[in-house]
């Protein structure tokens, strides 16, 4: 199959839909991410009884904090692995900080009009969507951010 051929096959409005929502995510993973691990108590026995609790929220906690530190440190190293200065420079400014900043803020820095940005950050999305590996989830199905056509 020509390379052609495999981009024509690209769904880019789901594509950017699904890599969007997990950019999207980021801020709020990078504070599960930096939450301390360490901050997991010991139950406790106050002698009263009670109900069994079947949940066990120290192991939640820890496979929430870990689930997000891998996700987190993937979509670093997506966005980082870019070859466009710009792409990088437009996604780490929109999706990775707490205060993301506006587009025409974004836009007057790397020097575009409004239609030239509003291309090269879909082209960034798209382009972090192909660096980002697919995802194992549960069940052993793979999530992967690209999105082809039937």
């Amino acid at each position: 199959m020509k390379s052609s051929a495999y981009f024509s096959k690209l769904d880019e409005e789901a594509t950017l839909e699904k890599a969007k929502a997990l950019l999207g995510d980021y801020v709020l993973l990078h504070r599960i991410e930096r939450r301390d691990v360490i901050s997991l108590r010991s139950p406790s026995m106050d002698g009263m009884p009670k109900s069994p609790n079947f949940k066990n929220t120290a192991e939640n906690s820890l496979i929430e904090h870990s689930s997000a530190t891998v996700v987190c440190t993937e979509i670093r190293h997506a966005i980082d692995a870019l070859e466009r200065e710009e792409y990088r420079y437009i996604l780490k400014r929109k999706f990775l900080t707490e205060f993301p900043d506006k587009d025409d803020l974004i836009m007057d820095h790397i020097g575009y009009s409004k239609t030239q940005y509003t291309k090269i950050k879909k082209d960034a999305i798209i382009a972090f969507a192909f660096q980002f590996p697919p995802q194992l989830e549960e069940g052993n199905k793979l999530n992967d951010l690209l999105v082809f056509k039937a």
